[in-house]
Parts: C-alpha cells; sequence; structure tokens
C-alpha cells in the first residue's frame, strides 16, 4: 500500500436525516436509497426537502446497498445463521430472485461500475467481483471496509482500522490491476458508513451524528 496523502476530505454539505443511524447508501437515478441500522426498510430520500418513503423492507438492515440504472442490490442477514447474502429488487422495489450467500456468510458493502457488481467484506478486508459463476476474488485492502464507490475505472473504499476511533481513510484501487495493491488518497475525520459517488462528488453516513455527508477530495 503506498501512502500518497493524508490531507483529509473537504466536506461540502451535510443532511440531517429524519431517522437515526442512517447505514446504506446508493443512487437510484436521482432517488438517494438510504438504510438505517434499527429498522429493515430501505427508503428513498428527497434530501432537500429532508422526506422518506419507504422503498422495500429486508430481513434484516440493509447493510450495503448499490444500484444501476434498473437493479437494486442490498446486503443483509438472512437464514437460521443470518449469513449475509445478496438481495436483487428492481427498480420499484420488488424482489427478483432468490438471494445469495455472500463469500463465507460475510460481506458489507457494494458498488455498481456500469458493467459489474463488486461486494466488500469488512473484516476479511476483501473485495469480490459477482459473476454468474458466483464471486471473484479481486482484492484485499489494508484495513477493513466500510464503504465502496466504483469511480472512472477505480475502485474508491472507506477504510479503518479500528472502527471505534475516527481514523478512517480513502483507498483507492485501479480496476485494470487491482491485485498490484492501491494507495491512500485521503482521510475521514469521522466514523463513516458507506460510500457513493454521485459524479460530482461523494456521498457518505456520519452514522451516530444522523447526516449524510457530501464531500469533495482536498
Amino acid at each position: 500500500m503506498n501512502m500518497r496523502s493524508s490531507a483529509p476530505i473537504r466536506e461540502l454539505r451535510r443532511y440531517k436525516t429524519s431517522k437515526p443511524e442512517p447505514q446504506g447508501l446508493a443512487l437510484l437515478g436521482e432517488r438517494l436509497l438510504v438504510s438505517f441500522r434499527p429498522n429493515r426498510v430501505i427508503h428513498a430520500l428527497d434530501i432537500a426537502a429532508s422526506r422518506l418513503e419507504d422503498w422495500t423492507t429486508t430481513p434484516e438492515t440493509a447493510i450495503g446497498i448499490a444500484a444501476s440504472k434498473v437493479r437494486v442490490w442490498a446486503i443483509c442477514g438472512y437464514g437460521p445463521d443470518e449469513d449475509r447474502h445478496l438481495f436483487e429488487f428492481d427498480v420499484d422495489g420488488q424482489q427478483r430472485r432468490d438471494p445469495v450467500r455472500c463469500p463465507d456468510g460475510t460481506g458489507s458493502y457494494a458498488t455498481y461500475d456500469g458493467h459489474d457488481l463488486y461486494v466488500s467484506q469488512w473484516y476479511n478486508r476483501r473485495v469480490f467481483k459477482a459473476a454468474d459463476s458466483g464471486f471473484e476474488p479481486l482484492l484485499t485492502a489494508q484495513r477493513g471496509i466500510c464503504g465502496i464507490a466504483a469511480v472512472d475505472g477505480s475502485l474508491i473504499l472507506l477504510t479503518t482500522s479500528d472502527e471505534s476511533t475516527e481514523s478512517y481513510y480513502l483507498e483507492r484501487f485501479d480496476l485494470a490491476g487491482a491485485a498490484a495493491g492501491g494507495f491512500d488518497l485521503a482521510t475521514v475525520p469521522f466514523r463513516a458508513r458507506s460510500l457513493v459517488w454521485t459524479g460530482s462528488e461523494f456521498l457518505t453516513n456520519h452514522r451516530e451524528a444522523g447526516e449524510i455527508v457530501a464531500f469533495s477530495l482536498a
């Protein structure tokens, strides 16, 4: 891992959520999908009006969410052992197929780059590419992964070595050579969860503060 930058992110805006502990985030067209740690509902959020609408319900809290133009994926516990599974929905929140068990029953966050879906594991520090045959190992991060976003041929990972601290980082991996390792882009000075790239800025959750944070790189 190459340490190229230790500059902090540049916060742009903070949005207070009407429910506590925002957890998963995904951009579905112009709608922002958000889950909250205490409940099993994925909501569609109108940020400007701070208005939530129920979008769909999952068996357990949706830890990570990802979206394409026509599909939404959510990672949550399922089954007698509550192993993490990948659920797939259409744009109206209707489940499309049976859930797929994540590698080793472990998964946290997901992102879609326009071609492929990627699933991360927090404590194992691994990222997989979803395929018809299952999940293909792609890379191992330096720290635990608490968010992932696809940006212009790369994966940006939100990571931390100790989730009880406020020492969080953004790591960048080039998809064309992910196995070769990545490098640090920036530091994040709060306990963040989830990561979304909108095309012009990043979004993440400051879960304990009940806020969604928009930021850019310094």
